[in-house]
């Protein structure tokens, strides 16, 4: 099982398992060692993928990627299209 320990008003529970480290905080105590039963299962059943984090993703392949999987959903594409591009342009 995971180590949990209270931090303020949250509960921060950490695993550490063949060479996986994770750690994340809950609101509630049961949700933490909940996850962390979850955890453990999937590292465990050889299951648990570990996703990398992408560090050169850049605001612009963001605004890329909202622009091509979110902006369709909208009712107002052209609007929000003049958003993004706005923004881009900008370097926010």
């Amino acid at each position: 099982m995971g180590s949990i320990r209270k931090r303020g008003n949250r509960y921060e529970i950490q695993i550490r398992k063949k060479d996986i480290h994770l750690s994340k905080s809950f609101r509630l105590k049961s949700d933490a060692l909940a996850w962390a039963r979850k955890i453990e299962s999937e590292i465990d059943q050889n299951t648990y993928i570990k996703t990398p984090i992408n560090r050169n993703l850049t605001i612009n392949d963001l605004f890329d990627r909202f622009e091509s999987e979110v902006v369709p959903l909208y009712r107002s594409k052209q609007s929000t299209l003049g958003h993004i591009k706005r923004q881009q342009v900008l370097g926010c």
